[in-house]
């Protein structure tokens, strides 16, 4: 629900009852989405149901009543900056892993199926963020995880925090922890006193 869209990303449209309008688009470099009818519609920073509300109301004058559906189909890489106690602070560039074998997943997957055949998507995590700017330093407060996300434009834009104990990751498992990855995260290990 909070994936913001992006240039790069494909989506499935479908207009119920019209197959001419619906398709796989893909976004454009300039953030827009070309649609029959409409042209060129703005959907970067916008999530998937905002895109849908606002194409839907474009649509309004050429049909009636439409009744629009949208899923992803394939996900941009997205770009985060890894900063703080980390070994190689830096940014980074990520991506999702496509699982085609319906082996088991973490939590932060997202099934998409289309003509029976079925695919899992594996969101890149906190921990693989951390794990390709080379892991930790000795310094490291693995206790006091910062991230620092964009919120979407339909919401206002600007930023969220959170705090997280990455170490109860390590140490009991505890995935809540170990978050998916937007574009644009800022992830920041905090620094210790004392040497690991």
């Amino acid at each position: 629900e909070d994936y913001i869209l992006g240039a790069g990303d494909v989506i499935f449209i479908e207009i119920e009852n019209i197959i001419e309008f619906s398709g796989n688009f893909e976004i454009g470099p300039t953030g827009s989405v070309y649609l029959p009818r409409l042209r060129a519609v703005k959907a970067e920073g916008l999530t998937v149901d905002e895109f849908r509300q606002k194409i839907t109301q474009e649509y309004l004058q050429y049909l009636k009543n439409p009744q629009i559906f949208i899923r992803p189909i394939s996900f941009r890489p997205i770009r985060v900056y890894v900063g703080g106690e980390v070994s190689r602070p830096g940014f980074y560039t990520l991506t999702g892993v496509l699982n085609t074998n319906n082996n088991l997943l973490p939590s932060n997957d997202l099934t998409i199926s289309d003509n029976n055949a079925s695919a899992s998507v594996v969101f890149p995590t906190v921990f693989d963020a951390i794990q390709i700017s080379r892991g930790v330093t000795a310094y490291s407060d693995l206790s006091e995880v910062t991230i620092i996300r964009k919120i979407s434009l339909g919401k206002g834009g600007g930023r969220k925090k959170a705090d997280l104990n990455f170490l109860s990751l390590l140490t009991e498992g505890d995935e809540s922890q170990n978050i998916r990855l937007f574009d644009d995260d800022i992830i920041q290990v905090k620094k210790s006193d004392e040497i690991l």
